[in-house]
């Protein structure tokens, strides 16, 4: 079955990278997981399909999805060296963050 994936910038693909280190620590460590469901309703909220037409919304939806993440992604920014010199970054989580920020070089 062919299913749809959503295309994103290099931007938004570094924003979301980094702001999943803050989201992981925020809500697996600290077990606070509100502000993961408040970050989803948000992107839900200013979602705009790939397959939508309209130039404007996509570029719009794009600065929207990043103006939502980049709190986080600026915490997890400097958060990310941190977990990695402390032996603290899961390997799932690492494989993921890789993955993410070697996308699209």
């Amino acid at each position: 079955a062919s299913h749809p994936v959503q295309q994103t910038s290099t931007f938004v693909n570094r924003v979301a990278a980094y702001n999943l280190v803050f989201m992981s620590v925020f809500s697996f460590r600290l077990k606070l997981r509100f502000l993961g469901r408040i970050q989803s309703f948000i992107l839900r909220s200013v979602f705009v399909p790939s397959n939508d037409g309209s130039i404007l919304k996509k570029a719009l939806a794009e600065i929207l999805t990043g103006f939502v993440l980049f709190p986080g992604s600026f915490v997890g920014f400097f958060l990310l060296p941190i977990l990695q010199k402390t032996g603290k970054l899961s390997p799932m989580l690492k494989e993921i963050i890789d993955r993410q920020l070697q996308s699209k070089k």
